[in-house]
């Protein structure tokens, strides 16, 4: 076992000696990047207490030399913080098809991805994703204030990093749009269309997307919502090649 591995284990030894020896106050889930960890935090006396497990996934490096606990952000290592690749690629909370992602004002999964014909406009193919937003707020609020109401940040995305279809901002906005509860849900289709022939619908629908992202671009609207992310990367990635 290096040294490294050595420390994180007895600091989470540590962890568990001082929740024991103490009166801990309270005992809280940690939500890390919007993923609920294994890991729990404790309140001692006002302090809030976490492993040092929990770091890894923010980027920061932690070692011990003698009575000498060292932190060193992504940053100070010269570690990119912001995904790189192209245009679509962008820090984001990420996950599975079925998976459950929260960023502090919804939580969100992607149900499933299939194909469909877009019949009013003579067989053009497209994909209808389905998308679930549950309010994990304490307001009545509607998806358009994380995301564009017309779709813009919208992205499929294919394996090649090609855009898999052309996402109908209109259906969007009608689907979305609409206020909910604290805890309500709201679920529907973003549909996606291309200029596909139909004839190759075989090859179409074989050529699957493999990602859809859902871009905050903006803070503000929450802001004045009085509401905050609970995250740094409160855009939604997903892996539709994953299920959860």
């Amino acid at each position: 076992m290096n040294k490294t591995r050595r420390f994180a284990l007895t600091a989470g030894l540590c962890l568990v000696s001082l929740a024991a020896a103490q009166s801990v106050q309270r005992t809280l889930s940690v939500v890390v990047n919007g993923q609920v960890v294994t890991a729990k935090a404790v309140v001692v006396k006002g302090e809030t207490f976490v492993s040092l497990s929990v770091l890894g996934p923010l980027g920061i490096k932690s070692s011990a030399a003698g009575s000498t606990l060292s932190l060193t952000s992504a940053q100070a290592q010269g570690t990119p913080t912001a995904a790189p690749g192209g245009a679509n690629q962008r820090s984001a909370t990420e996950g599975c098809l079925g998976e459950t992602l929260f960023n502090g004002l919804w939580r969100f999964r992607v149900i499933s991805a299939e194909p469909l014909v877009r019949s009013e406009t003579g067989g053009t193919p497209g994909w209808a994703v389905n998308l679930e937003f549950r309010n994990g707020t304490q307001k009545d609020i509607s998806p358009t204030i994380s995301f564009d109401a017309f779709g813009k940040g919208v992205y499929l995305i294919r394996q090649d990093g090609q855009n898999a279809g052309n996402l109908s901002g209109d259906g969007f906005y009608y689907t979305f749009g609409k206020r909910v509860p604290p805890g309500g849900v709201i679920s529907g289709a973003a549909n996606f269309y291309t200029d596909a022939p139909l004839d190759k619908w075989d090859a179409f629908k074989a050529n699957r997307p493999t990602k859809l992202i859902l871009s905050v671009l903006s803070t503000v609207l929450a802001k004045n919502e009085g509401l905050a992310y609970s995250t740094p990367t409160p855009t939604f990635r997903v892996n539709l090649t994953c299920r959860k």
